[in-house]
């Protein structure tokens, strides 16, 4: 069989970038690179302008009710641990899945060991959905939020998210969801629903660089996390108070907040409904393979961003990759994917699972190459 490259990873991180995301990088470092809000020079203008662009952008997409109020961060972890810190300073409890990832889990439960958080964890029912039902019966009297992914970044489940935003509405709860996985071949609108606040990042379904993250809030008043530089109020030693300003201490990457932003046009272009169906096409093809191949488990749900993750019966999830990226020149993750409870709950918990995940450059002929190098695996164990 003769070696190919193949890139499977993309909900870590897609690839290849589109040319004109990075001709849009480089036309920015060649021609107006200067440092936006601190000078008022015309390439600092410029810069502001680009800047201003991309919040609008995001804004838009995810239909927010003001772009002032969309930030950048250098990725989703940073923005939902301001988010986290800002329910923490509310003090009290909130609810989120098994689907989410160490980006919530994490500062949740640092909260939690400070005493200023109480958490409860939603789990699937057997067949992998979460109902709200089911996170109602998590509600408590000091409950202040729920947490939720738009779709998880193993198994690809897309949330109920609807659903759920109806939910926090009726109880008056803020709704936090983290759209890293799926913003892009999905398109949650945030007025739609009932979303308070919209954390994601770039460098996924985006088709943007990587070190670029943002939050989009409707009615929720963040707290900062770092204090500095902003260009606003200089001689004071508090910081500005105004969004965005308060938010963003330091240089922002701008060169990357120019990438992110051409990368939300051409998926703006292509359609939200369109990439979905291509990976879905990707998805029956990859299904209808390993049914075929004996000592192979998907865990592949119908509602699906884009991802199968499979198990290979005797082999570990980091070796499988390992032979598929030296033998075969198939990009594929193996492991843990950053989310333990939803291997607990898959009770896959012993050898994690290798996840294939699909972008928009992706072809039925690789789908075709991928299954037959793991026939070939499977055959050699």
């Amino acid at each position: 069989m003769r070696k190919r490259t193949i890139y499977f990873d993309n909900a870590a991180t897609t690839f290849p970038k589109p040319a004109s995301v990075i001709s849009a990088m480089t036309s920015c470092m060649e021609n107006f690179c200067a440092n936006p809000g601190r000078s008022g020079h015309s390439l600092a203008m410029l810069s502001d302008e680009a800047v201003f662009r991309g919040r609008l952008a995001l804004t838009e997409v995810f239909n927010g009710k003001d772009p002032l109020k969309t930030v950048f961060m250098k990725n989703a972890t940073e923005g939902l641990n301001m988010v986290i810190g800002t329910l923490a300073a509310m003090k009290g409890h909130v609810v989120f899945t098994s689907y989410e990832h160490n980006s919530v889990i994490r500062p949740v439960y640092h909260y939690a060991k400070k005493g200023l958080l109480s958490y409860d964890i939603c789990l699937p029912d057997p067949y992998g959905r979460i109902y709200p039902k089911d996170i109602e019966s998590k509600i408590q009297k000091n409950t202040l939020a729920v947490i939720v992914s738009l779709a998880s970044n193993i198994t690809g489940y897309i949330l109920p998210v609807k659903e759920i935003g109806e939910l926090c509405k009726d109880r008056r709860l803020f709704f936090v969801v983290d759209v890293s996985q799926g913003a892009g071949t999905l398109r949650p609108d945030m007025i739609e629903n009932n979303i308070h606040v919209l954390v994601g990042t770039g460098h996924k379904d985006l088709y943007g660089p990587q070190g670029t993250g943002f939050v989009c809030t409707n009615e929720f008043d963040l707290i900062p996390i770092l204090y500095g530089g902003t260009g606003t109020d200089s001689m004071l030693p508090d910081p500005a108070n105004v969004s965005p300003d308060m938010l963003e201490a330091g240089t922002l990457n701008l060169p990357g907040i120019v990438g992110l932003t051409e990368g939300v046009r051409i998926v703006s272009n292509i359609g939200s409904e369109k990439i979905h169906r291509h990976k879905k096409t990707l998805i029956s093809r990859m299904l209808m393979g390993l049914e075929n191949i004996k000592g192979i488990t998907p865990y592949v749900p119908e509602e699906n961003c884009g991802i199968v993750s499979f198990d290979i019966d005797g082999m570990d999830s980091q070796e499988a990759v390992h032979i598929l990226s030296s033998n075969y020149g198939i990009c594929a993750r193996g492991g843990f994917h950053c989310s333990p409870n939803l291997h607990r709950y898959l009770k896959t918990e012993d050898k994690g699972l290798v996840r294939f995940s699909f972008g928009i450059y992706n072809h039925i002929n690789e789908i075709d190459y991928a299954l037959d190098a793991l026939e070939r695996m499977v055959r050699k164990r």
